[in-house]
């Protein structure tokens, strides 16, 4: 079984869930960090700013700069 994976069109209401999460609100609520999220070969950056997720941008995510990665297979 494969993994799905964040489709970019649905990008900015996953933002807007991960912006309403109560439990995230707390433990990233100091953070300003760039996120890498790969999953296989398919790679997303995950943009935290005082807390916030700014944006996730999966389009040319190879050329952007990210301070930690979250890395899996595709397979679960």
């Amino acid at each position: 079984m494969a993994i799905r994976f964040i489709d970019p069109k649905k990008a900015a209401s996953f933002r807007d869930i991960l912006n309403t999460d109560p439990e995230l609100k707390i433990a990233a609520r100091y953070m300003t960090k760039d996120a890498c999220i790969e999953v296989g070969n398919v790679k997303c950056i995950v943009k935290f700013r005082d807390g916030v997720v700014t944006q996730i941008k999966s389009e040319d995510a190879f050329a952007d700069p990210w301070d930690f990665a979250v890395r899996g297979s595709a397979d679960a």
